[in-house]
């Protein structure tokens, strides 16, 4: 049973996500986050991916308001079109396999009174005055704990007109790209080099998960920069 957990409040504010999840998704995520550390020889891994057992996870946090397999995976998949896991299913026995993303790992390394930084939406000058307009900050742990940090070209962003037409087609408008989205496009994109789609290709594909999610009730509305087409 786990009898601890860690959720930074502090960040989830900061990255505005307070209003769209809740205690269990962070129950959810710090779960899989202790998982993932384990060097427990029980933990089945593809990669950097550790594989989600819904009914070892429902007995080792009673406290969930979610009692039943299907709840889990209905959270898994609002936290997968949040940008704060990516999931992979196996091919043979359809087990799903799921990773934290970066944006999990700044949001629970936020702190208050730090420095800022060159945030993933946010465009600066630094103190030679050359442009940062162009470029993101991003840092990404690798498999042996070590920070690199890789400037991203701001062109590798999602197609906007491409996501706004794929939105539209299912009933959506969408008004502006959440950060967190972008956060999504740009951790698959370098967390998968062996198969890194082009711009238009992971739009889709992000479109379409941004959907599923959407289409569930009542939960449109509480992301930013998204209506129902009326």
């Amino acid at each position: 049973m786990k009898y601890s957990t860690h959720i930074n409040l502090s960040g989830i504010d900061h990255y505005r996500l307070s209003d769209c999840t809740d205690l269990d998704d962070w129950l959810i995520l710090d779960y899989i986050h202790d998982w993932s550390r384990s060097r427990s020889l029980g933990v089945c891994r593809r990669g950097d991916y550790v594989w989600l057992n819904f009914k070892t996870a429902l007995d080792q946090m009673p406290i969930l308001r979610v009692k039943e397999k299907s709840g889990i995976s209905k959270r898994i998949k609002k936290l997968t079109a949040l940008g704060l896991i990516v999931t992979h299913q196996d091919d043979e026995d359809k087990r799903l396999f799921v990773k934290l993303t970066e944006l999990f790992f700044k949001v629970m390394g936020y702190r208050k009174d730090e420095k800022k930084g060159v945030d993933l939406n946010q465009q600066g000058v630094d103190s030679d005055q050359h442009s940062l307009e162009n470029y993101y900050n991003l840092s990404i742990i690798n498999q042996v704990g070590e920070t690199e940090i890789f400037p991203m070209n701001l062109e590798w962003k999602p197609d906007v007109a491409l996501f706004q037409s794929l939105l539209k087609k299912a009933g959506f408008k969408l008004s502006q790209v959440d950060r967190v989205w972008e956060a999504d496009f740009i951790t698959y994109w370098w967390s998968n080099p062996e198969r890194q789609y082009t711009q238009e290709e992971w739009t889709r594909r992000l479109a379409l998960r941004m959907i599923d999610y959407l289409q569930s009730p009542g939960l449109f509305d509480r992301l930013q920069g998204v209506y129902t087409d009326e």
